[in-house]
């Protein structure tokens, strides 16, 4: 019971992740398409400084559409899904100080806590 606890504690930590994508996303986005649509509206370095962002923007979509999956097929026990995941949790590991935290706590969750049957 506490190893399937902690599996599924990873798979919300990875929903949260893609959720914070997401959301970076949709703001930036917010901010582009209200200085484009909207050229009257004196947004001034927002707007800047969103441009700046646009790089930020596409990782940051291409990111949750990775985490997407990755939680869709990890919820199935595929083992592409687990390896994807290990990825995701050691890049996380680089993004001190809290990403550290939830990183070793996907990878706890993923090693001791993953089902072992019907993995494939």
């Amino acid at each position: 019971m506490k190893k399937q606890f902690s599996f599924l504690t990873s798979v919300i930590i990875l929903e949260l992740l893609a959720a914070l994508n997401l959301l970076l996303f949709i703001t930036i986005a917010a901010i582009l398409l209200t200085s484009i649509l909207l050229p009257d509206l004196e947004l001034g370095m927002l707007t800047f400084v969103a441009f700046l962002k646009l790089p930020l923007a596409i990782v940051s979509a291409l990111n949750f559409i990775w985490i997407f999956f990755t939680i869709r097929y990890l919820k199935q026990n595929k083992k592409w899904a687990r390896i994807s995941a290990i990825i995701i949790a050691t890049l996380t590991l680089f993004v001190y100080p809290i990403g550290t935290f939830l990183g070793v706590f996907i990878l706890y969750g993923l090693t001791l806590g993953y089902p072992k049957e019907n993995a494939s």
